[in-house]
């Protein structure tokens, strides 16, 4: 007895090239599942990491701004009414600090060299966990460096 040739028909089992539409299809629905899962633990952490930066930096950047509304101040002690713009442009500020100053969680309350000490210049907004805010408020008198004695 002889044997005969097998012939394979296109769509058999053993000859297929590539994925289905389906098996591809579900491939791209496990992945977008996973996304869906992940993506917002990691924008979570980024949120709070520049939160942490931003509440670690602050000091800094009131350090600059009291350097150089000091040396503004001591040539120009009755000088005329500042807003952010204007405080930023005469003070010659860092632009690290000028950043800081212009960012969406700092208010700027325009003051003038005639202005009370207890004048609240700077407010920032600090997002801690959770809902809870907390505001940091700094004064004209802050601003100043303390006197040499």
């Amino acid at each position: 007895m002889g044997s005969s040739p097998t012939i394979r028909r296109e769509g058999e089992a053993g000859s297929r090239k590539g994925f289905s539409l389906i098996e591809l299809l579900c491939v791209i629905g496990i992945i977008g599942i996973l996304l869906s899962l992940l993506l917002p633990a990691v924008f979570g952490a980024l949120g709070k990491a520049k939160r942490t930066v931003f509440g670690v930096q602050e000091p800094l950047y009131i350090d600059l701004i009291q350097s150089s509304y000091s040396r503004y101040r001591l040539a120009q002690p009755t000088h005329p009414l500042l807003d952010r713009d204007a405080f930023i442009r005469e003070t010659h500020l860092d632009e690290r600090a000028a950043r800081w100053l212009r960012s969406s969680k700092v208010a700027f309350h325009p003051f003038s060299g005639a202005s009370p000490a207890e004048t609240v210049v700077i407010v920032h907004e600090v997002r801690s966990e959770g809902r809870n805010h907390e505001s940091r408020a700094y004064t004209v008198g802050s601003l100043l460096l303390p006197e040499p004695e």
